[in-house]
């Protein structure tokens, strides 16, 4: 991201995207660490959510939902499916666990540059995910972001992390993945 100078955006519990990497964790912490990697001039971008040492009860199944709806959008890629697919197994997945995709924030194409077209929303809005067709080839970055309420994001003191308004916990989950005949390849892992 033009101007950010850390090389991985690191969240706390209630913090959704591009937090600032410091020394502050500590046990029981909700963590996200995203980061991408630019080889031979194309781009990846993966994220994944833990917590810092044992989890309670309800983190872990917070974390479950996430897991699970990555993998269930990642099983609809197909060439001649739609984005929009994928932001349905998304929306349909975290909403029956009963956590909420956010809204301000999507998946993207990645390739020369790390956001490119199309924008893959982790939610349908029945508009221009709808209209864009997966093709062989395409590289995607498909991120399901959540939060355990229905709340809306501002960013922080920092000038670059975003958070939840209410305090919300929030977790990313991420991979890059290719268009193939047969479905898709995950290129981060």
């Amino acid at each position: 991201m033009p101007g950010y100078r850390w090389a991985t955006c690191i969240t706390i519990n209630d913090e959704v995207v591009h937090g600032i990497p410091r020394g502050s964790i500590k046990r029981g912490d909700l963590v996200t660490v995203d980061l991408g990697l630019k080889f031979k001039g194309y781009h990846t971008d993966t994220a994944t959510s833990f917590v810092v040492g044992r989890s309670t009860q309800k983190q872990w199944e917070f974390l479950k939902v996430g897991r699970r709806a990555l993998k269930v959008a990642l099983g609809v890629i197909l060439p001649g499916r739609r984005v929009g697919d994928i932001s349905q197994a998304i929306q349909t997945t975290l909403l029956t666990g009963g956590v909420y995709p956010v809204k301000e924030l999507t998946g993207h194409g990645v390739g020369r540059q790390l956001h490119e077209e199309p924008a893959i929303p982790g939610w349908v809005t029945g508009g221009r995910e709808m209209r864009v067709v997966l093709t062989i080839g395409m590289t995607i970055a498909v991120e399901v972001i959540y939060t355990a309420s229905e709340t809306k994001l501002k960013i922080s003191e920092d000038g670059w992390t975003m958070k939840t308004v209410d305090g919300s916990l929030s977790a990313v989950f991420e991979e890059t993945v290719a268009v193939t005949k047969r479905g898709m390849e995950v290129l981060t892992n």
